[in-house]
């Protein structure tokens, strides 16, 4: 989660990403993703076997070729078509599982199937809930901010909460926190929800909206989450107090939005013990300064633009010319 509110193109797909997947060949490949262990070879005892098939069918078939006795030709050519058999019905199991396994969805894959899950399954419910008007609603003014769940949550069963370590050092996770802020005309909206992304399924949704006139204060700090890692061991005797540092979440970057009555909207933006996609999450420097000119605006009638990224870096190359 470490981009800026910028709206950053998905990952370039090759041509064989590109071609559509209907949702239960998506599904069965992200589950691959995600659940499918690197194959192992057979035991050693399969393998002895193996190997004893092949050597008494080629010593018998050495023997026979300097006699040329018809019986010995065909006891040694069955018994290395025997031990030939043998090693294909034990290797078969291992070589499905290894193409299954190599057959994967990449990183990339990964990420943009769940970008796109989120935009089409999680930002209509996000509208429909805020009773937004989706024509009037500008990129500047509207963002998904989805960080993962790597905690036990209510709704979504343990085995549905893990991840994946990707081949450039971060997660890639299956369960997620997806939050909606919305900044209207009038007022400022938040929808949430958790979203197991396996199964395609939003639990424990809400709402809450401030009108700008009623916001005292806006925060964007580090806090400390008290959950503990899904895969924490318990400590042994004597251990608690290691085990509740080691175990710990621990620091996140939250964004906060306080209004007079001393309620808030807060949104966790980054949760940097968890290593996930930078891809993914993004950091909201950008609806902040939105939501900053907005309310100077309304409060004491400054105008401003907003510059994007791109046009900054513009504007900086004309700088140094």
């Amino acid at each position: 989660m470490s981009e800026e509110h910028e709206h950053k193109p998905e990952v370039e797909e090759t041509e064989h990403e590109k071609t559509e997947l209907d949702d239960t060949t998506r599904n069965f490949l992200t589950r691959n993703y995600f659940f499918l262990n690197k194959p192992s070879m057979p035991t050693w005892r399969a393998k002895y076997f193996l190997i004893s098939y092949l050597t008494i069918g080629s010593g018998i078939f050495f023997i026979l070729y300097f006699n040329k006795v018809f019986f010995t030709i065909t006891v040694g050519t069955l018994s290395i078509l025997t031990g030939i058999f043998s090693a294909y019905k034990a290797m078969k199991p291992y070589l499905a599982e290894k193409e299954k396994f190599s057959n994967r969805p990449t990183d990339d894959q990964i990420e943009n199937w769940l970008l796109r899950d989120i935009k089409n399954n999680i930002k209509p419910k996000a509208i429909e809930m805020l009773s937004l008007d989706k024509n009037k609603i500008k990129d500047d003014n509207f963002i998904i901010i989805p960080h993962p769940i790597f905690w036990q949550v209510g709704g979504i069963e343990d085995e549905y909460i893990t991840r994946h370590m990707s081949g450039e050092g971060y997660y890639n996770y299956t369960s997620f926190k997806v939050q909606v802020l919305a900044l209207t005309e009038n007022y400022v909206s938040l929808y949430t929800c958790t979203y197991d992304w396996i199964n395609n399924v939003i639990h424990s949704e809400g709402t809450n909206e401030f009108f700008y006139d009623d916001i005292s204060s806006i925060k964007n700090d580090m806090e400390h989450i008290s959950h503990k890692f899904i895969n924490a061991e318990e400590p042994e005797e004597g251990e608690e107090a290691k085990e509740a540092i080691d175990n710990s979440i621990g620091a996140a970057r939250v964004f906060r939005i306080k209004n007079m009555s001393g309620e808030s909207i807060t949104l966790v933006t980054d949760i940097p013990s968890l290593s996930s996609s930078p891809r993914v999450g993004q950091k909201i420097d950008k609806i902040i300064q939105v939501l900053r000119f907005t309310l100077r605006n309304r409060r004491y009638g400054e105008t401003f633009e907003v510059v994007r990224p791109e046009e900054e870096e513009k504007i900086d190359d004309e700088k140094e010319h």
